[in-house]
């Protein structure tokens, strides 16, 4: 049969240390030594002697999708969260198929489980596929049953009586870690959903109640989250690389005090963000210019998708207004110390020369840290696996004229929602190729497209971190009383014929969040350092991105709370975030510098 799935969670490349970064190695540090049982020698020849015989049938494709959790020559890592740990591809595979429905192609299942583990991982690790399935990408995933989408399942109670447990495996991780108690799921499998309220968390595994007595629940039965609290007491950790010596990590240790952030050795605990020292060519990826492109195959534009007008109901922009084109900082990433993701991928910013000393890198670095836990607090707002809310969002490689953009708009990264197959009749984007953490070049035009799939209108905002580690914020509007994203419509960021975004000549991540909601931004919006008579939809340079970061939390509180019955049971030191009130997609690429 074709309808099988064999997954290989591990690799057979080394680098000499259990750990990379703050990610462990799924492979054996070394080969055994010794001499084979002459029984075991004996068998050694017979199983040679049958092999020979097989050659034939071993040729051929294995039969189904076989999945490696990296490619030939690549690292298979495995992550550390709270309470739990797990191999980048079981839990990227594992939490897309959750929100998975019946049909689904098998090229779309294999580009958002590349996009999980790149933005766990960076450009580290990627997915290899093999198998009879993966010639006919357009086939359907074959263990996809269901048709709608779940984030956990319930289990029996250990006693009569108690609480419930609720596998949670379908939410991201880093909302997992600050999941508070207090939190609200919904059944999906039953006639009227019924309301549970978490009580705590264990690992993967939340611990229920149903709100109202006397409900009847059994188990096996698949939930979905409905509001998420979240504490307002959050801290940064930066976990310090094996590679820095003790003196290192003693001198270190005390700068991050100063600094209020909290500190773990690597590959013990969950962190944000690693501190070591650079290594050679940690800044070199491939990258493709799209004058060097062959022909593009035919990939969806949003303005095709079915029963979706195309961009209109936005204010027009004049095609000279310089749109989100930021300055290329002069320094370059090439000190002793730097910052890094967990999968040691290179943060843009600069923080140390050559000959400088840990404390005075740390001290140097220490106005970013306020960006960093920015990008932090917006992390526990994604929710695209959960969000009620129909939203698809794409960053496009495009051409410098709006004539050769047409023709030649090359997808770097997509996301959406996970009720966008319910609202399209169960039919994904063919999102091959498209995938979190591709390769852009420096200089090159990026122009973002959203796509309000729903029924009802959305405000929106996009934030986060270009390559050169600058914070900076692009509302849709910068009016006191702006206009929605109607119910059907797309905006393009900047407005066509504008000219798109300049990538800034510095190598690194780039790190941006799409942040949606059914209410306004008022709070967001009256922070923001906008001169008068400034122009819509162009990025504003943040120098407070940790009060934007609040601010958007807040908003997102406010709509909930307005609009819930059940919001008077909440706590003053949480936020309450409504997954039927907002979306929040997480767009990552990187970029590579050009000489």
């Amino acid at each position: 049969t074709s309808q099988v799935v064999t997954l290989l969670d591990l690799g057979f490349s080394n680098q000499g240390t259990p750990l990379h970064g703050n990610l462990h190695i799924r492979s054996r540090p070394n080969v055994p030594t010794g001499d084979l049982h002459p029984q075991e020698q004996a068998l050694r020849a017979a199983l040679g002697d049958r092999l020979q015989v097989a050659k034939a049938n071993l040729a051929a494709p294995l039969p189904g999708l076989f999945l490696t959790a990296a490619a030939p020559g690549q690292l298979a890592l495995e992550g550390r969260w709270s309470g739990f740990s797990a191999g980048l591809l079981t839990y990227a595979l594992t939490q897309y198929l959750w929100d998975a429905t019946a049909g689904t192609a098998l090229s779309t299942v294999l580009a958002q489980t590349g996009s999980s583990i790149k933005r766990l991982s960076g450009a580290n690790q990627e997915l290899d596929a093999g198998g009879t399935l993966t010639r006919d990408g357009n086939s359907p995933y074959p263990l996809v049953p269901a048709e709608r989408g779940a984030d956990g399942v319930l289990w029996a109670a250990p006693e009569p009586g108690k609480s419930l447990r609720l596998w949670a495996g379908g939410l991201p991780p880093s909302a997992l870690s600050y999941y508070s108690a207090g939190s609200l799921w919904e059944t999906v499998d039953t006639p009227e959903p019924i309301l549970l309220r978490v009580q705590g968390r264990d690992g993967l595994l939340l611990k229920v109640l149903p709100v109202a007595d006397g409900v009847s629940i059994e188990p096996g039965q698949r939930a979905q989250e409905r509001v998420r609290l979240l504490p307002r007491s959050v801290g940064l950790t930066i976990a310090l690389d094996s590679s820095l010596d003790r003196i290192e990590r003693v001198d270190a240790t005390s700068a991050f005090t100063a600094a209020k952030v909290s500190l773990v050795a690597a590959g013990e605990q969950s962190a944000d963000y690693l501190f070591g020292k650079r290594q050679g060519g940690e800044t070199t990826v491939a990258a493709v210019s799209l004058s060097d492109l062959p022909n593009l195959p035919n990939l969806p534009n949003l303005s095709d998708l079915p029963n979706l007008p195309a961009v209109t109901g936005q204010p027009d922009i004049p095609s000279t207004q310089p749109v989100l084109d930021m300055p290329s900082p002069a320094t370059t990433a090439n000190g002793k110390y730097g910052l890094f993701y967990p999968g040691r991928v290179p943060l843009g910013m600069e923080i140390s020369t050559a000959d400088e000393a840990v404390k005075t890198a740390v001290n140097r670095l220490t106005p970013q840290l306020r960006s960093l836990f920015a990008m932090k607090l917006l992390r526990l707002t994604v929710n695209a696996s959960t969000s009620r809310l129909s939203v698809r969002a794409m960053l496009e490689q495009v051409a410098p004229t709006a004539a050769q953009t047409a023709a030649r708009a090359l997808p770097v990264v997509q996301q959406e929602t996970a009720s966008i197959p319910v609202r399209l009749g169960n039919k994904r984007t063919n999102t091959a190729g498209v995938e979190s953490g591709a390769p852009v070049p420096a200089g090159s035009t990026l122009r973002y497209r959203l796509q309000n799939a729903g029924d009802q209108a959305l405000y929106g905002i996009l934030i986060g971190l270009d390559n050169s580690g600058q914070a900076i914020a692009l509302p849709f509007s910068t009016d006191t009383d702006p206009p929605p994203l109607l119910p059907g419509a797309g905006l393009a960021l900047p407005a066509e014929p504008a000219p798109g975004w300049v990538v800034p000549n510095v190598p690194g991540l780039a790190e941006m969040f799409l942040v949606l909601s059914v209410a306004p931004f008022s709070r967001t919006l009256a922070g923001l350092p906008i001169a008068p008579g400034a122009k819509p939809r162009q990025a504003i340079a943040l120098a407070n991105p940790l009060d934007v970061a609040q601010s958007i939390l807040q908003d997102l509180h406010d709509a909930t709370s307005t609009d819930s019955a059940w919001s008077s049971s909440f706590a003053n030191d949480i936020y309450a975030l409504d997954v039927t009130r907002w979306a929040t997609l997480h767009l990552m690429y990187r970029v590579e510098a050009t000489t």
